[in-house]
C-alpha cells in the first residue's frame, strides 16, 4: 500500500488510491505523472523549488507502484468522473468503444473502420463527457 502523501507536498501531487497514480494538481495540468517523471516535471513545468523536488523525490522512492502511460486501467465507462482529473468534452462512436475530443477522427474513425461514408456525424458518434489520465498525446479516454 502507498503511503499517504505528505502535508507538505499535497499542493503538488495527488495520489488516487483506487487506481495507484500519482497527480499532478497544479491548475495547469491535473493529469497523471509516471513516478519517474514527477520531479521533472515539477522542475520543467512548474519551476518547484529543489528542496521540494527532493522530498517528492523521496516519497516517489518508497512509492510500490509501477505504471506508465499505457498500463494505468481506465476506469469503466458511466462511472462518475475521477476526481481531480479534467473532465472534457468528446465523442463515442456507436458501434464501437472508440473515443476522441475531435469530431474530424471521430469521422475519419467511421469512415475507415465502420465503412459509414456520406453518413451524418449523429450517425457515426454520439457527443459524451471524457476523462483521460494523461494529457499531451498520450491520452486515452
Amino acid at each position: 500500500m502507498a503511503q499517504p502523501i505528505p502535508q507538505a507536498l499535497s499542493h503538488l501531487i495527488a495520489l488516487n488510491t483506487d487506481y495507484r497514480v500519482l497527480i499532478c494538481v497544479s491548475s495547469k495540468c491535473k493529469y497523471a505523472l509516471e513516478p519517474s517523471a514527477i520531479s521533472r516535471h515539477l522542475r520543467d513545468r512548474h519551476e518547484t523549488a529543489l528542496e521540494l523536488r527532493k522530498q517528492v523525490e523521496q516519497y516517489v522512492a518508497g512509492f510500490p507502484f509501477a505504471y506508465s502511460h499505457a498500463s494505468v486501467p481506465l476506469p469503466p465507462s458511466g462511472l462518475a468522473p475521477q476526481p481531480i482529473i479534467p473532465v472534457v468534452d468528446g465523442f463515442v462512436c456507436w458501434d464501437c468503444p472508440e473515443k476522441s475530443v475531435s469530431p474530424k477522427w471521430m469521422r475519419k474513425h467511421g469512415n475507415k473502420v465502420h465503412n459509414k461514408k456520406r453518413v451524418p456525424n449523429e450517425d457515426i458518434f454520439q457527443a459524451v463527457q471524457l476523462q483521460s489520465w494523461f494529457g499531451e498525446k498520450r491520452e486515452q479516454y
